[in-house]
């Protein structure tokens, strides 16, 4: 009987323990959750109120669960309208992922490859454009010109008319050049293949969308909860943006959607239902380009955080997407304006750091240590300094920093530093468009026109940068004739 009685008692205690420990466990797991959720609102907080943001929706999945969704600020500020759960966001260029996931749903049926020349699809297509592939326009690696510069009033076969007699830039596959004439043609592509309005393609197919929550739309039509947008004029006003997408270009912007649908797509496609890990696999896999780097065979934008791979998408500078396969993490970051433009994938980086240790981005870090070395020390000790950081954080991405590091000197009017930090990245970059033409640039601003003309000259000689190289020689040309 004793002997029983004990047992009992024993089983009792252990039971107990349990029970505090589980308990224990919740609480201190409920006291981490609360603390990180402290965490992230004290960073918007920080944020919207250094950058004059006007309003957000902020989620956050980690594992395909929700683990962080807020809603503040205001969607529009004439009538101190909130943001709420039925706000309306434009994604503007974020648009983009969605006719990527779209085309690769296509692949899965068979029904097109990135293989296939768009002169398969598109009949009348210039002769000098009929050998790209469908791969070079989602890498925005196909040359082609970019109808973003022409009247967007034109209609759909005026713009052809007028794009179509424009010289290509350069051969396919050379280098990335972000082109709004390739998701031009694959709205059309889409429409051909599928028999079907482009809208009805990627809403059906990845929303099955009742057109509340997710809908293509341009400025002039009159959409409920649809949010205002607001970006500063020339002198640091803030007025209202206005942005109008044709919808021959929807696909390349154009998408309007609330935050709860886009949690739904991404735990879509993080669980299969809308592409098969093959499929995500080789959208998300890098595009080789003959030279230099870009985007994803699907056209994702890629990045490194601390070696760690991301893939998403801004647009508009006020919209952000990022997943970090490798962590099981994805933030969604929606606003609609700012009083001073800021770098909005340091915000989501630093948002991600946050939630992993391992994310938390060095990157700022660095950059103000290398600011200090080559603004206080000699050149071979800053050098020296440079070697260091480069070894202790080689995943970053460096000619990026020094690039902003270099224009920091400029806005802080010590130009000779500026082109001390732009000829160093010219040396560790001597591939890079971008590194010559910040460099000419440097020396263009300090009167050196000579060496700005060599520089800018480089420039195009790697592959230009967008005709700003070609605009600054024209001009150094100019000033020259004026000065005979």
């Amino acid at each position: 009987m004793i002997k029983l009685r004990f047992q009992r008692i024993k089983q009792a205690l252990i039971f107990s323990f349990c029970l505090l420990a589980i308990f224990t466990v919740y609480s201190q797991s409920n006291h981490l959750a609360q603390k990180r959720e402290i965490a992230i609102d004290n960073y918007i907080n920080e944020v919207t109120k250094k950058y004059g943001i006007t309003g957000t929706a902020v989620a956050i999945l980690k594992d395909g669960k929700v683990i962080y969704k807020k809603y503040q600020g205001k969607s529009n500020l004439e009538y101190n309208i909130p943001i709420s759960e039925q706000s309306l966001f434009r994604m503007h260029s974020l648009s983009k992922i969605f006719v990527s996931v779209g085309i690769f749903q296509l692949i899965e049926k068979n029904k097109i490859s990135l293989e296939d020349k768009i002169s398969k699809y598109l009949e009348d297509l210039p002769q000098s454009w009929k050998h790209i592939k469908i791969k070079h326009l989602l890498s925005h690696s196909s040359g082609l010109p970019d109808v973003i510069e022409l009247e967007s009033n034109s209609d759909e076969k005026a713009i052809a008319e007028i794009i179509y007699k424009k010289e290509k830039r350069f051969k396919p596959g050379d280098k990335a050049d972000y082109n709004q004439t390739n998701f031009w043609l694959l709205n059309r592509i889409i429409r051909k293949i599928s028999k079907r309005d482009f809208k009805e393609f990627i809403l059906k197919d990845q929303f099955d969308s009742n057109d509340k929550e997710a809908r293509f739309s341009n400025i002039q039509e009159i959409i409920p909860h649809r949010i205002s947008e607001y970006k500063p004029n020339k002198k640091g006003q803030l007025k209202n943006f206005y942005f109008k997408v044709p919808e021959y270009l929807y696909g390349a912007a154009g998408l309007h959607i609330t935050l709860n649908k886009f949690i739904e797509w991404d735990k879509k496609l993080n669980d299969e239902s809308l592409l098969k890990i093959s499929s995500k696999k080789k959208m998300l896999a890098p595009f080789i380009y003959k030279k230099g780097k870009g985007f994803t065979e699907g056209g994702w934008d890629l990045q490194s955080l601390n070696g760690f791979s991301t893939y998403g998408f801004n647009g508009g500078g006020l919209v952000n997407y990022r997943r970090i396969p490798s962590k099981n993490l994805s933030i969604i970051w929606l606003t609609n304006g700012y009083s001073i433009p800021y770098p909005i994938e340091r915000v989501t980086n630093a948002i991600a750091g946050l939630i992993d240790e391992n994310l938390k981005d060095v990157t700022p870090l660095v950059f103000k240590s290398l600011k200090k070395s080559f603004l206080l020390k000699k050149e071979q000790l800053a050098l020296s300094d440079f070697s260091k950081v480069k070894k202790q954080y080689p995943f970053i991405n460096y000619e990026s920093v020094l690039n902003s590091l270099g224009y920091q000197f400029m806005k802080e009017k010590k130009i000779n530093k500026a082109i001390y930090v732009f000829k160093l990245n010219t040396k560790e970059y001597s591939n890079s468009a971008n590194t010559f033409d910040s460099l000419a640039e440097a020396y263009f601003i300090n009167k050196e026109n000579n060496k700005a003309k060599k520089n800018y000259e480089k420039a195009i000689a790697l592959g230009g940068t967008r005709g700003n190289a070609k605009k600054m020689l024209q001009k150094i040309n100019e000033i020259k004739r004026s000065n005979l």
